[in-house]
């Protein structure tokens, strides 16, 4: 993961305010970090990152001319986006990073440019005097912010501990979201667990620009909706969708047909194989998260199939005798991993609490990432999980 941060308006040419957010976040991306200040557009960035792909070529806060950006998370289909952007007339790449995938494919398109991405992201985007928030569709990369009472500037981040970074940001509890927490275990809408903070809602796009009297004017509009125009680049003209590129539909369809099930499996087991290696595109080693069940049991082994190297599983488990821990050690033995186990007792799990609350800001049980990231990371840098399938296919 990578983490980003940054303010418009009021504090945004405060660099020491920048360097409190960035050191917040520097948890979250080990290969390098940076700020940034744009004056034009009165904005301040910052930027941690965690590199998989092209580390010298991938550094953020990214710019060229009068844009700028930076980008949490990944874009699976970044390299066919990139060859159609280049084939439309763009300016060929200099990297094989996805982040100047995104800030061609902005150039482009505009907004546009959301509809195409198959992906994880949270991504602020700088372009001329305007600041552009936006979130992936299905909300996996988080992007909390806040606006001051003023309304003279608006600072957004990562996580939670990063906005408070900045003493202007209350520290007090939001009674409501509280109030939803203990009842349904999430809260409602997009009101973070303090109060006066938000997400932004996923699927959406959010335009912010500081006005001439130092009051911001902003727009928000969920872009799964509908299409923007296209833009021109150069003498070339860019229609929406991308030629060759079919546009994505990530709300759901009232017209769709019934499908039979045998061909609804046929589909899922021919595609899962490319997804898989989508996800696993890296220059440094991914494992994978085993629970001995069948999400992350397959995912293993269609990981194991593609790699050219070896592939380390790894199980976690609060007793040497679960059921889950002696079923994963078995499906690891016949696909071939080179696999890892570690008993989680009660005391780590205490100890992993405030770390969960601060990564999600939420007071969730810890995850995957808490509990095992650092022990996995002695042998990859990224691992797969078999999480969201019950979600997407409605249960077991």
């Amino acid at each position: 993961m990578c983490g980003i941060a940054g303010i418009i308006g009021e504090g945004a040419a405060q660099p020491e305010t920048l360097a409190r957010m960035l050191a917040a976040l520097a948890h979250r991306g080990p290969d390098g970090a940076g700020q940034l200040h744009l004056a034009r557009a009165r904005v301040g960035l910052t930027a941690s990152r965690l590199a998989l792909l092209d580390d010298d070529g991938g550094a953020q806060p990214w710019r060229e001319a009068d844009l700028a950006l930076v980008f949490n998370g990944e874009l699976y289909n970044h390299p066919a986006l990139a060859e159609a952007l280049t084939r439309a007339g763009c300016r060929p790449p200099r990297t094989r990073c996805d982040t100047e995938t995104l800030a061609r494919g902005w150039r482009a398109l505009g907004s546009g440019l959301w509809g195409q991405l198959d992906g994880m992201f949270a991504a602020a985007i700088v372009d001329g005097d305007e600041l552009i928030l936006a979130r992936d569709p299905h909300g996996q990369k988080p992007l909390f912010l806040w606006r001051s009472p003023q309304g003279d500037a608006l600072l957004f981040a990562s996580e939670i501990a990063t906005l408070v970074a900045d003493p202007r940001v209350p520290r007090a509890l939001d009674p409501q979201v509280l109030v939803e927490l203990g009842a349904l275990g999430f809260p409602l809408g997009d009101d973070a667990l303090l109060a006066g903070l938000r997400s932004l809602p996923a699927g959406h796009e959010l335009r912010v620009r500081v006005g001439a009297d130092g009051r911001l004017q902003s727009r928000l509009w969920d872009y799964r909706l509908g299409s923007a125009s296209p833009r021109c680049v150069g003498a070339v003209e860019l229609p929406h969708p991308l030629a060759g590129l079919a546009p994505r539909r990530d709300t759901p369809r009232r017209d769709t047909p019934h499908q039979d099930p045998r061909a609804a499996v046929d589909a899922l087991v021919a595609r899962l194989p490319g997804i898989v290696a989508d996800h696993a595109r890296a220059d440094h080693p991914v494992g994978i998260f085993l629970s001995g069940g069948l999400d992350s049991g397959l995912l293993a082994a269609l990981l194991a199939e593609q790699a050219e190297g070896e592939v380390h599983s790894f199980t976690l488990a609060d007793d040497p005798a679960h059921p889950d821990l002696l079923a994963a050690r078995a499906l690891a033995e016949a696909i071939g991993t080179h696999h890892h186990e570690r008993i989680v007792d009660v005391d780590e799990l205490v100890a992993a609490w405030p770390l969960t609350v601060a990564a999600q800001g939420l007071p969730t049980m810890p995850t995957l990432a808490e509990l095992g990231g650092a022990w996995a990371r002695r042998w990859v840098k990224a691992a797969l999980v078999g999480d969201g399938a019950d979600e997407l296919f409605a249960g077991y």
